[in-house]
C-alpha cells in the first residue's frame, strides 16, 4: 500500500485492484484471454499436456475465485474494480501496452506535460 501511495508503481496479483481502490492515483487493469490460449501459454510455459494444462488452469482460476472471496468479499470477475478490462486474446501485447499506456497517459494527463 505505501509503495501505491508513493505512485509510479507496478502492483500485480489478486485483491491489489481492491486494496488500492481508494487511492487516487491508481489505474486498475485485468487482463483476461480466451480458454485455448491460456492453455497453448500454460502448456508453452511449463511444458504441460493439455489435460494438466486445463487442470492447471482450473485450480488456478478457483484458487484466485477463492482467495478474492475470502480476504476481499469480490468476485474476479467483477469488473467495476477496474478501470479497464483487456482481451489479450483479441490484441498482441504490443497492441495492449499501447492501449494501456494511452489510456493511463488520458487518465493522468497532468502527469505527463
Amino acid at each position: 500500500m505505501q509503495l501505491a501511495k508513493f505512485g509510479k508503481t507496478i502492483i500485480v496479483g489478486r485483491g491489489s485492484a481492491i486494496i488500492t481502490s481508494k487511492l487516487p492515483n491508481c489505474f486498475h487493469i485485468r487482463l483476461v484471454a480466451p480458454l485455448e490460449q491460456r492453455l497453448k501459454h500454460v502448456q508453452e510455459v511449463f511444458n504441460y499436456s493439455k489435460p494438466n494444462a486445463m487442470e492447471y488452469i482450473k485450480r488456478e482460476d478457483e484458487n484466485r475465485k477463492k482467495y478474492l472471496k475470502s480476504h476481499f468479499f469480490r468476485e474476479p470477475d467483477d469488473a467495476t474494480i477496474y478501470h479497464l478490462v483487456i482481451n489479450t486474446g483479441k490484441l498482441s501485447y504490443l497492441e495492449v501496452a499501447d492501449v494501456i499506456a494511452q489510456a493511463v497517459i488520458k487518465k493522468y494527463s497532468e502527469s505527463f506535460n
